[in-house]
Formats: structure tokens, C-alpha cells, sequence
């Protein structure tokens, strides 16, 4: 069982007025009804402090900022559950105020990186908070990583900081070696001895930061690294702005109250539980319970253990759970969401656990662009109709003319108020400015508007791959196929997954006179790259269909045998071999 440093104490409405502001903090702004934008920590009236948490003229504010507020409102309510420990919204702003603190000391200053590599834990939700709270920019880390990509990220965000779960320290030390130096907290490190620069989260000790630091809505809030088509993962440059109306909107689409609670199973450092679990229940005043992972046959368990409302999952998740044996108790549970899943199968979802299946159209570089609304009539196999609040969305060609109803094109996305779309790729201008050609964001994703103005999702025009909620980026597993002894030259692609979403195969040209073991090759591979990037399928060809320029045409790929897959084609889990997680 993980612990958390225990912080106690009161959560009084004066505690921080007057307080040292060595800290630093933002710029003071004003809502357009002339209040204090955020005013922690000011000498104005407690009344005025309270109403901020839901006066709808405040501009959008970091999580932290929302902590504050709801701390100030209703210190005693539940925010967080993690197993059987629980924690008001006053017990969270205190752990966040700590942390904050402990960052500073560390040498963190507003702007600056700090990358969370944990599991999901209550840890994870309160450094995230921390770091909000000291003005800094979060980067949460995938805790599969390893080698060289986990190195891109760290080195690619410029992290100052790195907090870590103690059993993955040995991972991400060799990818340290070289770099400029960095400090790295080790949560749950127990007593052994940690080598020289690191901290003990446990041992963390020193005065809190008072007032969280003041953030507008274009101030940076993360670095989330997601997929790109031809290289390495891009780091998505999220605002205040820009999270906080994703969260909004998610809000909208499963009709999320205060009186709600949300389940998460999925990982704290993805876009669905942070982005859409910490921060709408910040913004509700509701519950978020955390479990470490999905499991297919506790699922409903632990939804009727903290008597769960909403439930996050991906579309993976749906056909697993249907398959299930069915169970007397399926619908012995209160929850009436789960979000986000295919609609074309809510209808089945429905029937056996009395669920509804919400479906949306969205990225991390986006947000929601399509929904139904709550009650609407919902047409299966549909993403729902544009989020004209938050979006202009279009389907276009190639040359970025709109193509009529029922015609497949690439789906486009134009904001409508500042800050609600991501701000650039970290480090890539060129890439940000191809992606925002001819001023419409390019989803990379092909789709069609219907005639009663509803989008369907078609297929992927990039060459990333999804598998059981993760992105892939195809050229970062073939690079390390590639690294092989025996292979030449590689193409890794998706191929339909029986759970829905990709599998992954990789294409192989062996280099003259070399021989391979497919088994020898899924062990190379699995030293190297995160278990879900490592293929399920390899196939052995003599060469690989190429263009007149040498571009790999992975369609041809695609469309061999039926649907990517051959007779030829070797299946490691066929062969019972599994990777490491």
C-alpha cells in the first residue's frame, strides 16, 4: 500500500492572506464583472473569495487555482479516493501547497518542467497539482518507456525535474547518463539508499507555497506527448485555456454534475484522466476515484465499491467487457456513462449493464469537436455533430477545398475563442505550421459529414497506430527494428485488433545471407521499447513496395492478404509469448 506524506493542519479562509510571496506569482487579472481573476492570497473580502469558485465571468484557471477555490468553499467535501483513503478538497490544497514548496526549494521556478514518470497513485494527482500550483509546466511521462524514446522525451520537454516511482528508477537512470543534470524525487523508495541526486518524496520537508501562482489562459499547462507521422512523438503544447475548455466540453457531452463521481481506470499521465478526470471534478465540485488499472473482471466491482456514476474507459474496453460471462449483478451498479466508447455498440452496451456508451470525436491537440448532446437522439456508428461552441469543423481534400456531405476527406478543426486549440508542437515550428496549413488544424484523421450534419470517423490518414489507448508512431518501432542484426529494412503498420482499435506488424527485409527467430526478435524488442509498441504480427518480405522516390507505400502493406494479414504471417501471441509491462 503506497502512502503519501500526511500534511495536517486547517484550511482557513485567512491562513495565506499577507503571506511571503517569495514564491513569485502571476499577474493580477480581472473577470469582466470587475472582480479579482484568482484572488488567492489578497487582501479582499472572504465573500469575494468564495464566490470566484463559481461566478461564470472568471476567465479560465489552472487546476490549482480551482483547488484553491474549492478548498475555500468546501474544505470538508470528498475530492479524491484511491483505494479505501480519501481526501477533502482542503486535504488536497495542503498536500499541493507542500509540494509546491518542496519544488521551489528544488529549484523550480514558473515555466519550468517538471516530468511525472509514476503509476497511478494518489502521488501522481498531487504532484500534478503541485506543479500547477508553483506556476510550472507538467509533462507526464508514460511509465513504459524506455531507452531511447523514453530519453527523446526527457531531453526533447527540457525537464528541471523528474519525479519518479522507485521501481522504475532503474530505467530511467542510463537514460540520464550524459544529459545535463537533473534532480529526480523517488516516490515510495522505502529505505533503500538512492544514488546522488535524488530525493526521497517521503523526506520532502519545507514550508508550503501560500497562494498558487496566477496563470491566463495562454500560459503553457503541460507538455503531452502524443504520435506524429513520421518521427519521433511530438510533444502537444496544452494552455490553461485550452484544458480548461476541453474539460468543459467534456462536461457538456456526459452531462457531469456535482453530485457525480467519476471512476478512472486508465493512466493519470493520458490526456482522458488527467485532462478530463482531475480538472472536471475541480470544476464540478464532485469526486474522481483512481484504481491503478483496468481489470475486465473487477471493473464493475470497483465501480459499485465507490458507488461510481461515470466511468472513463476507451474503445478497447467495450467489446472486453461484453465478452465478459454475463453475471446476475451486471447491472447491479449506479453508472449511467461510460465515457468514450463506439457507439455502435452502446446499444448492446446498454441492454446487458444498463450503460450508455458516449462517443466523441477529439485529440489531445484539439479537444471535443464532435458531440452529442445529453438526450440528443444518438445515430450509431456517429461521433456526433460539431461543437459549434468551442469549433469550426470541416471535411476537406488533399488541396483543402471542403468536399460535399457523405464524401470522405480529412477532418479540419478551427477554434472559435483563443486558446482552445493547442499552441504549436514543443520544438517543431515546422510540423506546427503544416499542421495549421492554410489556418484550419489538419486532425490527420479522414471522416465524412452526413446530411443531418453528424461526422463519422473513417480510418487514420497518418501512419499512427493505436493500440489499447496508446498512440504509436511507426517510425519509432521501426527504428529500433531496424536495429537488428539481421533485418535491413523495415515498415510497421496497424492492422485490425479483434478488441477494436490496431494491432501492430512489422514488415522485415533480412539483410544479405542473415537468418531470423522471431522469437529471438520479439526478446530484442522488448528490451528496447514499451510493451505496446512491440508488434504482435511480423511478416518476412523480400523487398517492400516503395514509390519512385523510395517512400515506403504502406497501403500495400495494408491490403495484403485480408486486411494486412497473411497466411505467412507469424503471431507471437499465437505462439504464447508474451512481452514485459
Amino acid at each position: 500500500m503506497r502512502s503519501c506524506r500526511v500534511i495536517s493542519g486547517a484550511y482557513d479562509l485567512v491562513g495565506f492572506i499577507g503571506a511571503d510571496r517569495s514564491h513569485g506569482a502571476g499577474r493580477t487579472l480581472t473577470t469582466s464583472a470587475g472582480r479579482p481573476y484568482i484572488p488567492v492570497g489578497r487582501n479582499v473580502p472572504h465573500q469575494e473569495l468564495i464566490d470566484t469558485v463559481t461566478d461564470p465571468a472568471t476567465p479560465p484557471a489552472a487546476m490549482s487555482i480551482m483547488l484553491h477555490r474549492r478548498a475555500l468553499r468546501e474544505p470538508d467535501r470528498v475530492f479524491l479516493r484511491f483505494g479505501d483513503r480519501s481526501w477533502t478538497y482542503a486535504a488536497a490544497a495542503r498536500e499541493a501547497a507542500a509540494l509546491a514548496g518542496a519544488l521551489s526549494r528544488l529549484g523550480v521556478r514558473p515555466g519550468d518542467r517538471v516530468a511525472l514518470m509514476l503509476h497511478n497513485a494518489p502521488e501522481f494527482v498531487f504532484c500534478a497539482l503541485a506543479v500547477s500550483w508553483a506556476g510550472a509546466v507538467e509533462v507526464p511521462v508514460n511509465t513504459a518507456l524506455k531507452g531511447d524514446v523514453l530519453r527523446h522525451q526527457i531531453t526533447d520537454c527540457g525537464a528541471r525535474l523528474l519525479v519518479v516511482h522507485a521501481p522504475l528508477l532503474a530505467r530511467l537512470l542510463p537514460v540520464l547518463d550524459g544529459l545535463e543534470p537533473v534532480t529526480v524525487v523517488v516516490v515510495d523508495a522505502a529505505d533503500e539508499e538512492l544514488p546522488a541526486g535524488c530525493e526521497r518524496f517521503e523526506a520532502l520537508d519545507t514550508p508550503a507555497m501560500p497562494d498558487p501562482v496566477v496563470a491566463d489562459a495562454a500560459t503553457l499547462s503541460a507538455i503531452m506527448y502524443t504520435s506524429g507521422t513520421t518521427g519521433r512523438a511530438k510533444g502537444v503544447e496544452v494552455t490553461h485555456g485550452h484544458a480548461h475548455r476541453f474539460a468543459e466540453d467534456w462536461i457538456r457531452a456526459v452531462g457531469y454534475t456535482r453530485d457525480d463521481v467519476l471512476l478512472t481506470p486508465l493512466p493519470l499521465f493520458h490526456s482522458i484522466a488527467r485532462t478530463l478526470g482531475v480538472l472536471p471534478t475541480l470544476m464540478a465540485g464532485s469526486q474522481l476515484c483512481v484504481v491503478e488499472r483496468f481489470s475486465a473482471s473487477r471493473f464493475w466491482d470497483q465501480a459499485r465499491a465507490v458507488d461510481a456514476t461515470i466511468v472513463h474507459g476507451i474503445f478497447g474496453m467495450v467489446p472486453i467487457l461484453l465478452n465478459q460471462p454475463p453475471r446476475a449483478d451486471d447491472r447491479d451498479h449506479r453508472v449511467r456513462r461510460f465515457y468514450i466508447g463506439p457507439s455502435a455498440l452502446s446499444a448492446a452496451f446498454l441492454e446487458r449493464f444498463g450503460c450508455e456508451v458516449i462517443e466523441v470525436y477529439g485529440a489531445t491537440e484539439t479537444g471535443v469537436v464532435t458531440l452529442f448532446e445529453p438526450g440528443e437522439e444518438v445515430r450509431a456508428g456517429s461521433c456526433g455533430r460539431a461543437n459549434a461552441r468551442t469549433y469550426d469543423v470541416d471535411v476537406v481534400d488533399d488541396l483543402d477545398h471542403p468536399v460535399p456531405d457523405g464524401t470522405v476527406g480529412e477532418i479540419v478543426v478551427r477554434s472559435r475563442d483563443p486558446w482552445t486549440l493547442l499552441t504549436g508542437y514543443h520544438g517543431r515550428p515546422e510540423e506546427t505550421a503544416e499542421a495549421f496549413r492554410n489556418l484550419w488544424f489538419h486532425t490527420g484523421d479522414y471522416g465524412r459529414r452526413d446530411t443531418d450534419g453528424s461526422f463519422t470517423f473513417v480510418d487514420r490518414k497518418k501512419d499512427a497506430i493505436r493500440r489499447r489507448g496508446e498512440n504509436i508512431t511507426s517510425a519509432e518501432v521501426e527504428s529500433v527494428v531496424n536495429a537488428h542484426p539481421a533485418v535491413q529494412e523495415s515498415a510497421v503498420i496497424a492492422v485490425p485488433s479483434d478488441l477494436g482499435e490496431d494491432d501492430v506488424k512489422a514488415c522485415v527485409v533480412l539483410g544479405p545471407g542473415a537468418e531470423l527467430d522471431m522469437a529471438e526478435l520479439i526478446a530484442f524488442l522488448d528490451e528496447r521499447l514499451p510493451y505496446f509498441m512491440v508488434p504482435r504480427y511480423i511478416e518476412i518480405l523480400p523487398e517492400l513496395p516503395k514509390t519512385a522516390n523510395e517512400k515506403v507505400q504502406k497501403v500495400q502493406l495494408r491490403q495484403m492478404g485480408e486486411r494486412g494479414i497473411t497466411a505467412q504471417t507469424w503471431d507471437r501471441e499465437a505462439h504464447g509469448i508474451t512481452v514485459t509491462r
